[in-house]
């Protein structure tokens, strides 16, 4: 598959759209790189869509790791815990850890 892609590098995108069109990334880029290269393939604007409140993401994702959340929301990790306290009730969450890194569970039983 390396070969068939041309993938040539470490931290290689290849993109695929139906009629088998290719554009490639190779190495670490910024946000907006990839974003052209999204609407080059696609012949279309590409729009982010807004992120949802962390509720819900918890809820549906069940498991977050605080790395997640960081990057998510553009929160600093020392800011991370009143960011958590401030965007979820304490009946929501639980506070885990494995391996160092700390991860918010979230709670099924709520009353």
């Amino acid at each position: 598959m390396k070969q068939q892609m041309g993938v040539c590098g470490f931290l290689s995108i290849v993109m695929i759209v139906e009629n088998n069109k290719r554009l490639k990334l190779v190495g670490q880029r910024r946000d907006g790189d990839y974003a052209a290269v999204l609407e080059k393939l696609l012949g279309a604007p590409v729009t982010a869509r807004p992120i949802p409140v962390l509720a819900e993401v918890l809820k549906k994702e069940k498991c977050l790791f605080a790395k997640k959340i960081e990057v998510l929301y553009d929160v600093a990790p020392v800011e991370l815990r009143a960011f958590i306290s401030q965007e979820l009730s304490a009946t929501q969450f639980e506070v885990q850890e494995i391996l160092s890194q700390r991860y918010y569970e979230y709670k099924y039983n709520q009353k």
